[in-house]
C-alpha cells in the first residue's frame, strides 16, 4: 500500500474492488488522496464498489468530489469518525447504493431527507453512533429492509417514523433509552420478520402494539422494564419461532398469552419475577424445543405444565424456589437433551421424576437441599453424559444408585456431606473420565471403589476427613486431588498403580517426611503440589522416578534440610517453589542438577548462608527470589554460573555494600529488588556499573 505522504490522509485500493480512506479531513484531502490512489492502482470510480472511511472528520457528503468519485459504490462503511452534518440528499447521485453502516461515530446533524433520492437503498444501521432524533429519516428510503439503531442513545421513536418503510424485514432497535412505544408504531411494517427492542427502558406495550406483524419470526424484549404482558400482545404473530422477555419484571403471565404461537421454538423468560406458571400457559406451542424459565420465584410446577411440550430438548428452570417436582411432571418430555434444575430447594430425588427422560444428556442437580436420591431415580438415563450433584446435603449414596448411567463421563458430587462410598458404586459407569468428590466427609481413600474405571483420568477428594488410603486402583488417572486431608502418613506404594498421572495435588496434609521410591512410577507426572504442609526434610531418594516433572510446589512447609542429590532426578524441572520453609544454609551443589529450572523461590525462609557453588548448574534461571531471609554477606561467586538470570529478588535481608561485588558475572540481569537492606548508594551506584540494570528497586 502507498498514501498520500504529503498529507495527514491516505486513500487504498482494496482488491475485493474496495477503497479505504483513513484520516481524511477535508475535501481537498479527500480529492487529492483519491486521484493519487487512482494513479498508483491503475483503477477509476468504475472499480469501486465499496467505499470505506475510518478515523476521518468528513464534511464532503453531498460534494462534488464525494458524488463524482464514488458515483458507483454499492456499500458506504464510516467508522470511528466525527461526521458534521450528513444534509438533505447527500447520497442522491449515489444511485447503486443499497447499504450505508455507521459505526462509533460523533454526528453533529442529519437532516431529514439525508437519504432521499436512494431509490436502491436497502440497509441502514447505525451503531454506537449518537443519534438526536430520527423524525423523518427514512421518509425517502422505501425499499429499505434493514434498520439497525444500536447503542445511539436515542430516547424516544417518533410515532410515524416508519409510515413509509413498508418493505423493512429487520428492525433493531437495541441499547438506547426508549421508555414508550407508540402505539401504531409498527402498523406499516408488514413484512417484518425480525424485531429486537432490547436492552431499553420499556414498561409497557399496548395490546396492538405488533398487531399487523403477521410476519414475524423472531422477537427480542430482553433486558427492558417490562412488568406484564398484555394476554393478546402475540395474538396476531402466528409465525413467532423465537422470543426473547429474559430480565425484565415480569412476575404473572396470563393463561393464554402464548396460545397463537403454535411455531415458537425457543422462548426464554429467564430472570423475570415470575411465581407461577399456570398449567395451560404452553398448550399450544407444541413445536418448542427451547424453554428457559431459570431465575425466578416459581415455587410449585403443576404436573401438567410441560405436557404440551413434547419436542422440547432443552429446560432451563435454574435458580427458582422448586422445593418438589411430582412425578409425572415430565413425563411427556421424551426428547429433553438438557435440564437444569440447579440452585432451587429440592430435598429428594425420587424413583419415577426422570422415568421418562431417557435422551437426557446433561442433568444439573448443583446447588439444591437434596437429601437423598431413590436408588432408581436414574435407571433410564442411559445416555446421560454429565451429572452434577454438587452442593447438596447428601449423606449416603446407595450401592446401585447410578447403576443405569452406563454412558456417564462426568460426575460431581463435591460439597456434600458423605463419608463413605459402597464398594460397587460405579461397577457399572464404566465410562467414566471425571469424578469430583471435594469437600466431603469421605475418611478413606478405598482405590478399589474406583478400580473398574478404566476411562478415568480426573479424581478429585480435596477437602475431606482422609487419613489413609489402600486397595488398588485404576492405573488410568491422569490428574488426582489429595490435598488438604489429615494424611499423616503415606504408604510407600499409595501411587504405585498411577502410571498415567500427570498431576498430583497434595498440599495441606500433615505428612512431615515422604517414604523413599514414593513416586517411583509416576514418570509421566509433570506437576507435584505439596505446600502447605509438614514436611521437615527432602533426601535424595524422595524424587526419584519423577524425570518428567516441570512444575514443583513445596512452599509454606516446615522443610529444614535437603540432602544434596535430591533433585537430581528432577533434570526437566522448570519451576522450583521452596518460599516459606525453614532452610538455614544452601549447600554446594543442591541445585546441581536442575538443569532446566527458570524459576526458583527460596523467599522467606531462614537463609543465613549460601555456600560457594550453592547455584551450580541453573545454567537456565531467569527469576531468582531470596527475599526475606537472613542474608548480611553474599560470598564472591556465590551467583557464578547463573548466566540467563534477569530478575534477582533479595529483599528484606540484612546486605550492605559489602556484597555488591558478587553482580559481576551476571551479563544477564536486568532486575534486583534491595528493598530492606542497608546497602548506601555508594553500593547501589556500584552495582549499576557492573551490570546493565533496567529497575533497582532500593
Amino acid at each position: 500500500m502507498s498514501g498520500c505522504e504529503e498529507l495527514r490522509g491516505n486513500c487504498y485500493y482494496q482488491s475485493w474492488q474496495s477503497v479505504l480512506c483513513t484520516e481524511i479531513d477535508s475535501t481537498h484531502e479527500l480529492l487529492t488522496c483519491m486521484q493519487k490512489c487512482m494513479k498508483e492502482y491503475n483503477v477509476s470510480p468504475n472499480d469501486f464498489k465499496s467505499a470505506e472511511f475510518q478515523y476521518c472528520n468528513i464534511d464532503f457528503f453531498g460534494s462534488e468530489v464525494f458524488e463524482d468519485t464514488f458515483r458507483n459504490i454499492q456499500k458506504l462503511l464510516i467508522i470511528d469518525s466525527t461526521i458534521s452534518v450528513i444534509p438533505d440528499y447527500a447520497f442522491t447521485n449515489l444511485k447503486n447504493l443499497q447499504k450505508v453502516n455507521i459505526v462509533g461515530c460523533s454526528i453533529t446533524a442529519i437532516d431529514p431527507k439525508a437519504f432521499a433520492g436512494n431509490e436502491n437503498l436497502s440497509e441502514v444501521k447505525f451503531f454506537q453512533s449518537k443519534l438526536k432524533t430520527i423524525e423523518q429519516m427514512f421518509d425517502d428510503i422505501l425499499k429499505l429492509r434493514v434498520l439497525d439503531l444500536e447503542y445511539t442513545d436515542l430516547q424516544e421513536i417518533p410515532l410515524n417514523v416508519f409510515n413509509n418503510t413498508q418493505s423493512l424485514t429487520s428492525l433493531r432497535i437495541i441499547g438506547n433509552g426508549i421508555v414508550h412505544l407508540p402505539e401504531k408504531l409498527l402498523a406499516r411494517a408488514k413484512l417484518l420478520e425480525e424485531l429486537h427492542i432490547a436492552e431499553n427502558k420499556i414498561t409497557e406495550i399496548s395490546e396492538d402494539a405488533f398487531a399487523c406483524l403477521v410476519r414475524l419470526r423472531s422477537l427480542q424484549l430482553q433486558e427492558n422494564s417490562l412488568t406484564e404482558i398484555p394476554k393478546n400482545l402475540f395474538g396476531n404473530l402466528s409465525l413467532l419461532e423465537e422470543l426473547d422477555l429474559s430480565t425484565n419484571q415480569l412476575e404473572v403471565l396470563p393463561e393464554d398469552v402464548f396460545a397463537n404461537l403454535s411455531l415458537l421454538n425457543s422462548l426464554d423468560l429467564s430472570q423475570n419475577k415470575i411465581r407461577h406458571l399456570p398449567e395451560g400457559v404452553f398448550r399450544n406451542n407444541r413445536m418448542m424445543t427451547s424453554l428457559i424459565l431459570a431465575e425466578n420465584c416459581i415455587e410449585v410446577i403443576a404436573p401438567k405444565t410441560f405436557s404440551t411440550v413434547q419436542e422440547l430438548r432443552e429446560l432451563d428452570l435454574r435458580g427458582n424456589r422448586i422445593g418438589f417436582l411430582s412425578d409425572d411432571v415430565f413425563n411427556f418430555n421424551l426428547k429433553i437433551t438438557r435440564l437444569k434444575l440447579s440452585f432451587n430447594k429440592l430435598q429428594s430425588v425420587s424413583n419415577a421424576v426422570f422415568r421418562e427422560l431417557r435422551e437426557v444428556l446433561t442433568l444439573y442437580l448443583d446447588n439444591n437441599e437434596i437429601e437423598s436420591i431413590a436408588s432408581s431415580a436414574f435407571c433410564n438415563q442411559r445416555v446421560l453424559v454429565h451429572l452434577h450433584l454438587d452442593r447438596n446435603k447428601l449423606q449416603v449414596l446407595s450401592e446401585d444408585v447410578f447403576n443405569g448411567l452406563q454412558n456417564l463421563q462426568r460426575l460431581k458430587l463435591d460439597e456434600n456431606l458423605l463419608e463413605e462410598l459402597p464398594k460397587s458404586i460405579f461397577s457399572k459407569n464404566l465410562l467414566l473420565e471425571s469424578i469430583s468428590l471435594s469437600t466431603n466427609l469421605l475418611k478413606v481413600f478405598d482405590k478399589s471403589v474406583f478400580a473398574s474405571l478404566d476411562g478415568l483420568t480426573d479424581l478429585a477428594l480435596d477437602n475431606n476427613k482422609i487419613t489413609g488410603m489402600f486397595g488398588n486402583c485404576t492405573r488410568s488417572l491422569e490428574k488426582l486431588a489429595l490435598e488438604q486431608n489429615p494424611i499423616s502418613a503415606i504408604d510407600v506404594d499409595a501411587f504405585s498403580e498411577f502410571v498415567m498421572l500427570n498431576t498430583l495435588s497434595l498440599s495441606k496434609i500433615t505428612v512431615e517426611e515422604l517414604p523413599d521410591g514414593l513416586f517411583r512410577n509416576l514418570s509421566n507426572l509433570h506437576t507435584l503440589r505439596l505446600e502447605n504442609s509438614r514436611l521437615r526434610v527432602l533426601r535424595k531418594a524422595t524424587f526419584i522416578g519423577l524425570e518428567n516433572l516441570r512444575w514443583l510446589y513445596l512452599g509454606n512447609n516446615a522443610i529444614e534440610e535437603i540432602e544434596v542429590g535430591a533433585f537430581t532426578p528432577l533434570n526437566n524441572l522448570q519451576t522450583l517453589v521452596l518460599a516459606g520453609n525453614k532452610l538455614k544454609k544452601l549447600r554446594s551443589e543442591v541445585f546441581a542438577q536442575l538443569v532446566q529450572v527458570g524459576t526458583l523461590d527460596l523467599s522467606s525462609n531462614s537463609v543465613e548462608e549460601i555456600e560457594s557453588g550453592a547455584f551450580k548448574g541453573l545454567k537456565t534461571l531467569v527469576f531468582l527470589n531470596l527475599g526475606f531471609n537472613k542474608l548480611t554477606r553474599l560470598q564472591h561467586g556465590v551467583f557464578e554460573g547463573l548466566e540467563r538470570l534477569d530478575y534477582l529478588d533479595l529483599e528484606n535481608n540484612q546486605l550492605d555494600d559489602s556484597s555488591t561485588s558478587v553482580f559481576g558475572n551476571l551479563p544477564e540481569l536486568r532486575n534486583v529488588v534491595l528493598t530492606g537492606n542497608d546497602v548506601t548508594q555508594v553500593g547501589f551506584n556500584d552495582i549499576k556499573q557492573k551490570c546493565i540494570l533496567c529497575s533497582i528497586n532500593k
